[in-house]
């Protein structure tokens, strides 16, 4: 019997497709940590910011506490919480990088006619080609990514491929999982710090003491 053959549903795809789709997972699992890293980089600032000011004086401190709620709260922040978190909710758009590749390397292969130059004003065209050559480079670090991985597939068995794969789902089910708690939290902050603008400054003072503090004890973000 091939060795390759285990018994149940996954046994039952050949270790081809089970390459295929993890090399889809790495993909996404790279892009949730990538966009992980960046979010949690925020948050530990908060909490070092939120320590290190332990030793202002009140008034001082007071100041210090608005600053790292705006901060943490701001509105590019949030919107690329929520941009992250619509993308999650859409999977088919994380399968979708290989025909985004296909396009970049026309679009990098192809040389511009006179009958395609773009009408639009020069610093416009110049504009929308930098970004565009700007994500093929993306792209292009994807595919060198990619490659690695399946180069790094073809030493495991086709059960190792599986584990593999399912410890991959589970981390990435685990990220998109912090995505809304993270967003909800730093809502929260921001909703209460607009609240709480008209109370006395010593009440004001506490409430953002504990609404800071929600949010960097919080051990599921």
């Amino acid at each position: 019997m091939d060795k390759d053959k285990k018994p149940g549903i996954l046994g039952f795809q050949t270790k081809d497709a089970l390459k295929g789709e993890n090399m889809k997972i790495s993909s996404d699992l790279r892009t949730l940590r990538t966009n992980y890293k960046e979010i949690k980089l925020h948050l530990d600032n908060l909490e070092r910011e939120y320590i290190l000011s332990k030793a202002s004086v009140p008034m001082v401190r007071y100041n210090l506490l608005k600053d790292m709620i705006k901060k943490v709260t701001d509105k590019k922040i949030l919107e690329k919480l929520r941009s992250w978190i619509a993308m999650v909710s859409q999977h088919e758009s994380y399968h979708s990088s290989s025909g985004l590749l296909e396009k970049c390397k026309e679009f990098c292969e192809k040389k511009p006619s006179r009958e395609n130059v773009d009408p639009q004003p020069k610093e416009h065209r110049k504009s929308g080609i930098s970004g565009l050559l700007q994500r093929c480079k993306e792209f292009a670090g994807e595919t060198d990514q990619l490659g690695k991985t399946e180069k790094d597939l073809q030493l495991l068995s086709k059960q190792e491929v599986i584990d593999d794969n399912e410890k991959k789902r589970k981390e990435i089910k685990e990220l998109n999982e912090k995505f809304p708690r993270i967003l909800s939290r730093l809502e929260q902050l921001s909703k209460g710090y607009e609240e709480y603008k008209k109370l006395p400054f010593t009440t004001k003072y506490t409430k953002m003491k504990e609404m800071i503090k929600l949010v960097i004890t919080d051990d599921t973000l």
